[in-house]
């Protein structure tokens, strides 16, 4: 995939990639239902400056994990298929043991997105693609809204004397 000066590029750690292989990818597996939906994508957003989100839902399964990611983007909300991270699978960690480009270059004329995952060989060089393709044009779910915002709890106590004086 030729790079623009629109192309914008998420670096993934070695660490950051595992975890989002392992943990995030697998809820985007829509084996069971058999749709083509934007289901079958993760989401990859950057919000406040340098923080990645990365989400993925079956429809019955949401996870969700924030990372600290290099990138060179000020903004990024794409979502990538689940399936392109089937081929990280398939890489040895020898191959894997700097992290992954993740790069996009944004729609122009109304067509999709296009993506890349690459190696990243070398401290200045990604060169060797593992897969590309098109990102999915539709709005992700909004599963910001189904997160809670603070784990704050509050349990109210009454007096027990009170209580069965009156009722």
């Amino acid at each position: 995939m030729q790079t623009t000066t629109k192309t914008k590029n998420i670096f993934l750690n070695a660490i950051d990639l595992a975890q989002i292989v392992d943990m995030i990818v697998p809820c985007a597996d829509l084996s069971e239902y058999g749709s083509t939906t934007v289901l079958g994508y993760v989401n990859f957003k950057i919000t406040d400056g340098k923080l990645l989100k990365v989400c993925a839902t079956d429809g019955s399964r949401l996870a969700v994990g924030d990372f600290i990611a290099s990138y060179i983007a000020d903004t990024f909300n794409y979502n990538i298929p689940a399936s392109a991270f089937a081929a990280i699978r398939k890489l040895k960690k020898s191959d894997l043991q700097f992290g992954v480009y993740l790069v996009v270059d944004p729609s122009e004329n109304n067509t999709p997105a296009r993506y890349s995952l690459q190696l990243h060989k070398y401290v200045t060089d990604y060169s060797k693609e593992i897969i590309g393709g098109e990102c999915h044009t539709g709005d992700y779910p909004r599963y910001e809204e189904l997160m809670p915002r603070d784990f704050k709890q509050s349990i109210d106590i009454l007096n027990v004397k009170s209580a069965m004086r009156f009722g």
